[in-house]
């Protein structure tokens, strides 16, 4: 039996963090997990003094409102390559 790709968005109904799987990178097992706190996207190619003014798309967590919770992206992470995939919100 395959892995499922995790790059492939899973069926409906199917939770993406359930369960382990192998890192499509380098084959290992991955741990089940969640990043909390800011997550930005920067284009590839962007120079160090524009990632310092602008750092990007917020993905997760980018507000500045105060509030009580902190922002959690489910996800996989492999401890052998670093590989992490994340379930963010939209």
């Amino acid at each position: 039996m395959t892995e499922p790709d995790p790059y492939r968005p899973p069926a409906s109904g199917v939770d993406p963090t359930a369960g382990s799987r192998s890192c499509p990178e380098c084959g290992h097992g991955m741990e089940v997990g969640e990043a909390t706190g800011r997550i930005y996207w920067t284009p590839e190619g962007t120079s160090a003094l524009r990632r310092f003014i602008a750092p990007g798309r917020a993905l997760m967590g980018g507000s500045f409102r105060i509030t009580m919770t902190t922002p959690r992206a489910p996800g996989h992470h492999c401890r052998n390559c670093g590989l992490t995939i994340l379930k963010m919100a939209l």
